[in-house]
């Protein structure tokens, strides 16, 4: 999936983004409690940030791999939040 497929998708699809606030495409942002992705020199970064703005970068590569695993991600966060407010088993 490229990165243009993953907003669009995500454009379509309602998930719960707990932890965080905001998904932030295409950019850096130092705002609280987000999840983001961006291209920088070729290359893609996965990041989040903390309550105060730090940004951390969960992981880097070629863009496919990035865009899928940040949908994975999404994912991810969505079962763990169902998960433990006993929504699904």
């Amino acid at each position: 999936m490229t990165f243009k497929e993953l907003k669009n998708k995500l454009s379509n699809e309602d998930h719960i983004i707990s932890p965080y606030r905001d998904i932030v495409y295409g950019k850096k942002s130092d705002s609280p409690s987000i999840l983001g992705i961006y291209e920088e020199n070729g290359v893609w970064y996965i990041y989040g940030t903390d309550d105060r703005g730090n940004i951390i970068v969960y992981d880097q590569g070629e863009e496919e791999k990035m865009v899928d695993t940040m949908y994975q991600e999404i994912i991810n966060n969505e079962k763990f939040y169902l998960k433990k407010h006993d929504i699904i088993k």
